[in-house]
């Protein structure tokens, strides 16, 4: 799972203990080490924090199967929230075209945030 703009971990913490593995992204330094310091507080071992930008993510392709974002795309640009539409596009596509969906984590629950 990535949470995309993560901000303190309203979404990572909630839906960590229900995942095999959390990217937490968020662009701003003290965020994320804020985020990071509650889920080791929380003993969450399978949260990873990291600093980026929503647009360009650490992350390779089909690493996770589940994106989640709370507050975060009224930042990007117009130009930014085409690109993201386009890339949803072509992914539905790929899958009605037949190509093999990526499976969830043992346990993973769809979730639209």
């Amino acid at each position: 799972m990535v949470d995309v703009g993560s901000g303190t971990g309203l979404l990572t913490l909630a839906l960590a203990p229900r995942v095999r593995r959390v990217w937490a992204v968020d662009i701003a330094p003290a965020m994320a080490a804020y985020l990071g310091v509650k889920a080791a507080s929380a003993g969450l071992e399978n949260v990873d924090v990291v600093v980026a930008t929503a647009t360009s993510l650490p992350l390779v392709d089909e690493s996770a199967d589940l994106v989640v974002s709370n507050y975060c795309f009224h930042h990007l640009s117009d130009g930014d929230k085409e690109r993201g539409a386009r890339r949803r596009s072509a992914h539905r596509a790929e899958r009605c075209a037949g190509r093999p969906r990526p499976r969830r984590a043992a346990g993973a629950r769809r979730v639209v945030a």
